[in-house]
């Protein structure tokens, strides 16, 4: 009777035993489903994160493209203004040429017009002169 308590008592400590220790496992898939489920937060949130990162990127990328579009056409408008710049420059010159150039030809027509009026004048003497020695004949 004795070894028989003893056998159902030691059977009970093993069964205790197995008990606790599948209580511990049990605690310990647990603790592992946790880690897991955390392991798959972490990861969403690293992968939402990427997602930003390469959103960001390429808007940094098309920034920068437009930024060089832009420098691109101001540098073609600042070279179509220098162009027009040299055109304007060269018409000025021209314009101050053709006003010398008309100057020079109202002073030559000027010059002209004195000498006709010398001449005219002398005409007008001889003239008087003529007329002068037929009265006096």
């Amino acid at each position: 009777l004795e070894m028989r308590d003893a056998a159902v008592l030691a059977e009970t400590a093993a069964r205790q035993e197995r008990e606790s220790a599948v209580l511990e496992r049990d605690q310990a898939v647990q603790q592992l489903l946790e880690a897991v489920r955390e392991r798959d937060v972490t990861s969403q949130h690293v992968r939402t994160a990427q997602g930003a990162l390469n959103a960001a990127l390429s808007e940094r990328e098309t920034l920068a493209s437009e930024r060089e579009n832009a420098v691109q056409e101001r540098h073609r408008a600042v070279t179509e203004r220098d162009a027009v710049h040299k055109e304007l420059a060269a018409a000025v010159e021209d314009r101050q040429r053709a006003l010398r150039a008309r100057d020079e030809a109202v002073e030559a027509n000027v010059k002209a017009l004195m000498e006709k009026d010398k001449t005219l004048l002398s005409m007008e003497k001889m003239a008087e002169r003529l007329a002068m020695s037929k009265r006096v004949r």
